[in-house]
């Protein structure tokens, strides 16, 4: 993955175990209902996402769907007014027809995908763009949602605690490099010959990449909640 020549922001101290993987995803799971409303977008539009489709197979719109979840997940897209949330719809839906097959396969992961980072960046970049106008937050999720094995949300929080700023997408893709750094710095302190990080992967039935997003959220935005 090529970034920005960076120094690694935040995260200071001893580098990330597989303990703290662990333990930051059974706090997750405990503490926030994420993972149900992620459970949810993914039976009313399918465990594929495909934002393709017409309709659902509950008869549902996939792009209503996909702005129900990103406002439970924190994001303020529109819900009152129908003018807005047409606009918002239309303008996901442009995004998708026009830039669905940039996106990266559902086997890739972000600990070892050979992601080219144009491509990123454009999806990235083109979310942010347009009349539905979607911030830091609301494209990153959008990433995740669709493709949770290689792209990782981040909040005001997060962003600000690494030390990454709100621009058009080379922030963002530091944030994913140093992501994948701090999972491979975890998974090098293995001492059996096959990788303790699949192996973590495979018991919590989440990528590495969920891992890391949950590890970052309980560290960053978690606290601030808890006042």
């Amino acid at each position: 993955m090529k970034a920005a020549q960076t120094a690694h922001p935040g995260l200071p101290g001893e580098p990330i175990s597989l303990r703290e993987l662990r333990e930051a995803c059974r706090k997750y799971d405990e503490c926030t209902s994420y993972n149900e409303s992620l459970e949810r977008v993914r039976t009313r539009i399918g465990p594929d996402m495909d934002l393709g489709r017409l309709r659902t197979a509950t008869g549902e719109d996939p792009f209503e769907c996909l702005i129900d979840f990103l406002n439970q997940w924190g994001c303020r897209l529109p819900k009152k007014s129908p003018q807005l949330r047409k606009q918002t719809k239309d303008g996901l839906r442009a995004w998708w027809q026009q830039y669905a097959r940039a996106l990266p396969s559902r086997s890739e992961r972000l600990i070892d995908a050979p992601l080219d980072s144009d491509r990123v960046l454009t999806l990235y970049r083109q979310l942010r763009k347009g009349p539905y106008g979607f911030g830091p937050a609301s494209a990153s999720k959008t990433l995740y949602v669709l493709r949770p094995k290689v792209f990782i949300p981040w909040d005001r929080k997060i962003r600000t605690a690494l030390g990454h700023g709100e621009g058009p997408g080379d922030h963002y893709m530091q944030y994913l490099a140093n992501a994948r750094c701090d999972l491979i710095g975890a998974d090098d302190r293995r001492e059996r010959k096959r990788s303790c990080l699949d192996e973590l992967e495979s018991q919590l039935g989440c990528s590495a990449a969920e891992l890391i997003n949950k590890l970052y959220f309980m560290r960053y935005t978690y606290p601030s909640r808890k006042r």
